[in-house]
């Protein structure tokens, strides 16, 4: 795998930089699904057009509609106010997407140009007669959202045309929404069938290093495509980090094989297991399927940023308190998804059922989450009983 990276400083630079290379060129939203295509094999572009940074990502109502951007992440939807009453479908959708991991991520204009059968919200948006916006180098255009899609994987979206907004008419106060969807479990359903598959032990830590590890799975390149690094600098646990990376470097390649973080743990690669997990700006993400370079200007913290062996995070004393920790393997991502999630109820102690929710995106293969979930609400009383100005240092730190 080798490809360049490219941040356009507008939209038609990146519609007309990916005109001019056609099917070489992809743009990357999330990633979410994009960065796990390149790794199997299915897909080798050699450039990818970053989205970010384009004001996409905003949602908003006017003139008796609303318009979500298509960098919206599925956890925006989720938490906008104007999707809790007659269009909670919306967010109830969205909140079954992936885990809360992957919604942090995730984009809505991705989940739409995807075409995939497992595109929760794309039902929704289809009953609610969504209009999608195309932006290209000839211009503008909207479509029904019922004749962008075409069959599953297939749009009619053209190479260098980007979905830069879905919109559809506000319902009227006395109409209701809702979506249910079937499954055996409560989080990271899948609604497709899919093959199973077995995938390579992690490595050791010791042997997860340099060049050897970005030669695991989603890190080799073709010959033909030559690899040139690039600076790049990371804020990671508050410190600065000059880096030269290659373009196409997960963000826990960097984290594991570059600087020796190895609290952040591997293991499948499609943010399917979470054990992976950092924060970013302070939101819990899977660092495996993540660029390095899709965190430029942003704020990483990993366990090893949370708390030390002398002043340890109330989340870390609370496991050890309640004995939830046993091999150890998932607990760096728990205890970051947690805080993540603690974060967000600031002044509430959740339910045990809030709390596996939130935890629903990280896998545990050693216990039945019971001990996890009581540590996590004690950990929520104890620093809910502190005034902000009070709560240890060790908790503001990475806040």
């Amino acid at each position: 795998m080798g490809f360049s990276f490219h941040r356009p400083p507008t939209i038609d630079a990146a519609t007309s930089f990916a005109g001019e290379h056609g099917e070489d060129a992809r743009f990357i939203a999330g990633g979410t699904d994009l960065i796990i295509q390149i790794n199997r094999q299915r897909l080798a572009p050699r450039h990818l057009i970053s989205l970010a940074g384009l004001g996409l990502d905003g949602i908003s109502e006017a003139q008796g509609e609303y318009v979500i951007g298509a960098m919206a992440t599925h956890d925006a939807v989720v938490t906008y106010p104007g999707f809790q009453r007659e269009l909670i479908a919306l967010a109830e959708a969205s909140a079954v997407i992936g885990g809360r991991q992957v919604r942090n991520i995730a984009t809505v204009g991705g989940n739409i140009v995807n075409a995939s059968p497992a595109a929760d919200l794309v039902p929704v948006l289809l009953a609610l007669d969504a209009v999608v916006e195309l932006r290209g180098p000839t211009g503008m255009r909207s479509l029904p959202l019922d004749r962008f899609l075409v069959e599953r994987g297939r749009t009619v979206r053209r190479p260098d045309e980007i979905l830069t907004s879905v919109r559809f008419d506000k319902p009227s106060p006395a109409s209701a929404t809702a979506f249910l969807k079937a499954g055996r479990r409560k989080a990271m359903e899948i609604a497709d069938r899919r093959r199973p598959r077995l995938g390579a032990l992690p490595q050791a830590p010791g042997r997860d290093t340099g060049r050897a590890g970005a030669r695991g799975r989603g890190g080799a390149h073709r010959k033909d495509r030559p690899m040139t690094r690039q600076a790049l600098d990371l804020t990671i646990n508050g410190e600065s980090h000059q880096l030269t990376v290659e373009p196409h470097w997960s963000l826990l390649h960097v984290l594991r094989g570059e600087l020796g973080m190895t609290g952040t743990k591997e293991n499948c690669l499609e943010a399917e297991c979470g054990v992976c997990t950092v924060l970013l700006d302070g939101k819990a993400v899977n660092s495996c399927i993540l660029l390095a370079e899709q965190c430029r200007g942003r704020s990483i913290v990993t366990i090893e940023g949370l708390g030390d062996p002398e002043h340890l995070h109330p989340l870390q004393s609370a496991f050890i308190e309640h004995g939830a920790v046993q091999c150890g393997y998932c607990i760096p991502a728990m205890i970051l998804t947690a805080k993540s999630f603690l974060d967000e109820c600031r002044g509430h102690v959740p339910s045990e059922a809030e709390v596996r929710e939130a935890l629903s995106g990280t896998l545990c293969r050693c216990t039945g989450y019971q001990k996890i979930v009581e540590a996590v609400i004690a950990a929520a009383r104890q620093l809910n009983s502190w005034p902000e100005e009070a709560r240890p240092e060790e908790a503001r730190r990475v806040s």
